[in-house]
Parts: C-alpha cells; sequence; structure tokens
C-alpha cells in the first residue's frame, strides 16, 4: 500500500511522527478485525442443505448461514426466505441473532434440508 492509500487510518505520515508505525499498525488491526465474522462454538456447527445440490453446507458463523440464505433466495424465490433473510440482515445484537439462527434453522427442517441430528439434537 502506499501511503496515499493509507491516509485515511494514520492522521500523520508514520516517519514524522514517533511511534506513527505503531499507530498505523494499531489501526490496520482494528480495520481487520471490525471485517472478522463471528463464529458459533464448535459444538453448535451444523450441516444445511440446499436444495438441488448434492453436498451440504457447513454452517459455522452467523455469515455463513447470511450467505447461505442469500443463495437460497436467489434459487427459490420464496417470499418466506425473503424474510428470513432481512431478520438476519437486521440482527445486531446476540439475542436476535440467536433469535435469526434458530428461524433459520427451523426453515430449513421444514423443508427436509437439515439433517436429523441437527433437528433432534438442538433446541433452537
Amino acid at each position: 500500500m502506499t501511503h496515499s492509500h493509507l491516509r485515511g487510518l494514520v492522521s500523520a505520515h508514520p516517519k514524522s511522527v514517533r511511534g506513527g508505525q505503531i499507530a498505523l499498525s494499531l489501526r490496520l488491526q482494528s480495520a481487520h478485525a471490525a471485517n472478522v465474522e463471528m463464529t458459533i462454538p464448535f459444538t453448535q456447527h451444523f450441516d444445511a442443505l440446499l436444495p438441488a445440490v448434492a453436498a451440504p453446507v457447513r454452517i459455522t458463523s452467523f455469515y455463513d448461514a447470511q450467505v447461505f440464505t442469500r443463495r437460497w433466495v436467489i434459487r427459490d424465490k420464496d417470499p418466506n426466505l425473503k424474510v428470513l433473510l432481512r431478520k438476519m440482515e437486521k440482527a445486531n445484537s446476540a439475542a436476535l441473532i440467536d433469535e435469526a439462527i434458530g428461524s433459520f434453522k427451523q426453515e430449513l427442517a421444514v423443508r427436509a434440508l437439515l439433517p436429523n441430528s441437527v433437528r433432534s439434537g438442538e433446541s433452537a
């Protein structure tokens, strides 16, 4: 990256301020941390089946569930799935995310796209 690309990340040129390199490093780390997806605990990972796709998709994070739902909406054009996707996109707290994941699993189960082990082993 050139310095012109970094102007929004650091307030001054790294050579002009003592510790500027540290400030640059910290800001880049925090920018990266904001883009890291939050995973769900390993014991709650599950497989989901997409209609007309042979291999199951492993859902390990809320982001995975959102991407899966987006692709599912594109394939099926079901209004209920569009409502679910909007709910997932608006989820901004742990409680709303848990509720959205529960709704996601319920929609999968209704369409027989959730393996039996997940349906019987999860309360959500």
